[in-house]
């Protein structure tokens, strides 16, 4: 027996398990579970801490390798001690370089209908969705979610006022006016006469679709394929993204992230060909990411200004960068704006006036300083061999200086 046929056994039972899992919880509690349930906990509560050590190597093995350079060029003893622990790996690296992503992938005849693939995801989101208020499982209709009552809370609070007023608390009292965009639209929903409850219980079944749809156009138009587009449309509701956002309560994280793959997305397509139409997109989305969750926004802004300055680097024209740092200035202005137009009305029980914490910019910019050391280290692995080329570490200071300005003192 090959070594190809045990892996194709292995996978096969895999996913005959898993599926066997899913068709359990599917059919829950009209079907009888003979253990899988149990037994896929234990397998993912014994996996899961791998994931963060994957995730450590992924962000930091430049750092290893370029320690390990250095060590190989100053020791032989070294350099004889790293060949023979890659000698266990030669051949399987070498078989992983032999057959690329895409060959591997065509061999998969599912992947030829990226049209079926996005189909089952919607579907698949929506159920997921679905599940916690099925009226079997939750007879009463309880909201699910940490934060959902605090939702219905902020639109009962909107809906009880005069719409200047309501408009308002969504700019400034609604978690200091971190996410007016998000409170607006449900209030409009429940200006209609829909309970804020009934919005709430069916606010995921609209999010999780578009968000598997906002992860296929990213993927189809930055990474041209339709077939990997839709299997990463699938992988999205089949990961913890819907999972998360449902029980938690997190809606503005989930349209964050809607507004910011496609914000990626023109970004990809601005950086390719340069257009007014594009750039004029991607500032829109900015503008609507940045009213929907600014921690999102200075996450994706942050990761845009060092693709730029990459680009930068790379072609010596500037535009790409300047377009970036305008999107940063309009989104410090608007800020501003939303603070000083709205909180005029409004006084903290404190008796200051403005927003709770200075702003949404400022609540989030000690994460745009730790965003901002992350993306330097990566731009330092493509720009620094001996850790001596001052650039990187001239962007990290102007990044500094961005987050230092726009906080406000305490």
């Amino acid at each position: 027996m090959t070594r190809e046929t045990v892996l194709t056994i292995v996978t096969l039972c895999l996913a005959v398990f898993e599926v066997s899992v899913l068709t359990v919880l599917a059919f829950f509690p009209y079907l009888p579970d003979p253990g899988f349930s149990n037994l896929n906990v234990s397998l993912y509560l014994l996996l899961a801490p791998l994931s963060a050590l994957f995730l450590l190597g992924l962000l930091y093995a430049w750092l290893v390798k370029l320690g390990a350079s250095a060590a190989v060029r100053r020791s032989v003893a070294f350099k004889s001690f790293l060949q023979f622990l890659s000698v266990p790996f030669r051949n399987l690296i070498s078989s992983i370089r032999a057959v690329s992503l895409s060959d591997s992938a065509r061999t998969f005849k599912i992947l030829s209908h990226p049209r079926l693939l996005l189909a089952v995801s919607l579907v698949t989101s929506s159920l997921l969705a679905f599940v916690p208020y099925r009226p079997d499982l939750n007879p009463s209709g309880a909201l699910v979610g940490v934060d959902s009552p605090t939702y219905v809370t902020w639109i009962s609070q909107m809906t009880s006022k005069p719409p200047v007023q309501a408009l308002q608390y969504s700019f400034v009292t609604g978690l200091d006016g971190s996410r007016p965009l998000l409170l607006i639209l449900l209030y409009l929903v429940a200006s209609t006469g829909i309970s804020p409850d009934l919005i709430i219980e069916y606010l995921p079944i609209v999010l999780a679709p578009l968000l598997s749809l906002s992860s296929y156009v990213f993927v189809r138009y930055g990474h041209g394929s339709a077939n990997f587009a839709a299997l990463a449309a699938l992988f999205t509701p089949l990961s913890f993204y819907v999972t998360v956002g449902m029980w938690g309560g997190y809606y503005a994280n989930m349209l964050g992230l809607i507004e910011a793959y496609l914000f990626l997305t023109f970004l990809l397509l601005f950086s390719k060909s340069p257009s007014t139409t594009r750039y004029g997109a991607m500032f829109a989305l900015s503008i609507v990411l940045f009213l929907t969750h600014p921690w999102t926004w200075v996450l994706i802004i942050t990761t845009s200004l060092f693709f730029a300055v990459s680009l930068w680097k790379e072609t010596r024209r500037s535009i790409h960068l300047k377009s970036v740092i305008v999107i940063i200035s309009g989104g410090i202005v608007l800020d501003v704006l939303k603070s000083s137009v709205f909180a005029q009305c409004v006084c903290n029980p404190n008796g200051s006036r403005g927003l709770g914490n200075k702003g949404a910019y400022n609540r989030a910019s000690g994460l745009f300083l730790d965003q901002s050391g992350r993306c330097a280290a990566l731009y330092s692995r493509r720009t620094i061999r001996e850790l001596a080329d001052p650039r990187a570490w001239t962007i990290v200071c102007l990044c500094v200086t961005i987050q230092r300005s726009v906080r406000a003192p305490a």
